[in-house]
């Protein structure tokens, strides 16, 4: 809607989507995605018999929605999550990524998934690392939740470490004079280097040359950049963050409850190849076997599937 102040919502598409949906007439409706889009598909699917398959994207889509009290003040906020509820509640099919998205799914909506379809990437080549210089990643857009900070201060307590280099990827934050101040804290840490927003295939080259990802976020879902790093070997460490146990469990890097422990766990596998080797080497194998395209084939089953039932 080239009007629409979309940053408020996706509700405003509500008629144009349901027009657009009454004259493409599909057999199924496949929407990835909590938002507006889900109930506004949803609707229609109900009024027309065509069945719908929603995508869970992110952990944020099985939240609960805030109560109607705090919303009231923001009827922006309030029509675009109650939009979406009702499209979570009314779907025919739901597919998680995760066995955490679908514990919080039941717990907040009462809703169980249908199915469980795991992230898919293609698997790239292998790669030898090299170890002359230790590289450490953080990728990711910059936002309060995000904390680039805290990789800034992770950089900054390995300032006298030489051999470890820190590189941050992804878009500066949206307000000028926050991004400004954190660049002048960035000049300051001589040892990290800050690229800006990188095309897909720059980013995955990075991680094919380099040791460790870092997640710094306060709140992370199944990050693709995570299955990105596994593939290419990079093991990952991140502050509190732990989808589905895996880097408790699967030996593919490790959660940490303070910059300090992910300081050291750094200085400690820069100094130890041996295990950093075999954890990367579990990194892809794990990865490989789970998410890779044959995922997106069981996806494109049951979507072809959901529109023959129809025919």
């Amino acid at each position: 809607h080239g009007q629409a102040p979309r940053r408020y919502g996706h509700f405003w598409d509500y008629f144009q989507l349901q027009k657009a949906l009454r004259d493409f007439a599909p057999d199924v409706i496949y929407q990835r995605v909590g938002c507006a889009y889900t109930g506004i598909s949803a609707h229609y699917a109900k009024r027309s018999g065509t069945p719908m398959i929603w995508h869970l994207a992110s952990a944020s889509d099985c939240r609960k929605p805030p109560p109607a009290r705090i919303l009231l003040s923001r009827p922006h906020a309030f029509i675009e999550t109650r939009l979406a509820k009702r499209g979570v509640v009314q779907a025919d099919i739901i597919v998680a990524q995760s066995q955490e998205q679908i514990r919080v799914l039941q717990e907040n909506f009462g809703r169980s998934a249908d199915r469980l379809i795991r992230n898919f990437h293609r698997v790239p080549q292998s790669v030898d690392k090299r170890f002359d210089r230790f590289t450490v990643l953080w990728i990711g857009n910059f936002k309060r939740v995000k904390r680039p900070d805290l990789f800034v201060e992770i950089a900054s307590q390995l300032g006298k470490c030489s051999g470890i280099d820190f590189v941050m990827i992804g878009r500066g934050y949206q307000s000028e004079s926050v991004q400004h101040r954190f660049a002048q804290v960035l000049k300051r840490t001589t040892n990290l280097k800050y690229l800006g927003a990188l095309p897909q295939d720059e980013v995955n080259r990075w991680l094919e040359t380099s040791h460790l990802l870092v997640n710094t976020s306060k709140s992370e879902g199944f990050s693709n950049t995570f299955i990105q790093a596994w593939m290419r070997s990079v093991p990952v460490l991140t502050l509190g963050v732990n989808p589905d146990d895996l880097l408790k469990d699967s030996f593919l890097g490790s959660s940490h409850e303070s910059t300090k422990e992910v300081a050291n766990t750094v200085r400690g596998l820069a100094a130890n190849f041996d295990i950093l080797n075999d954890m990367g080497k579990k990194c892809r194998e794990y990865a490989v076997e789970r998410y890779s395209m044959k995922n997106a084939a069981e996806l494109a089953n049951l979507i072809m599937q959901a529109a023959g039932d129809t025919r």
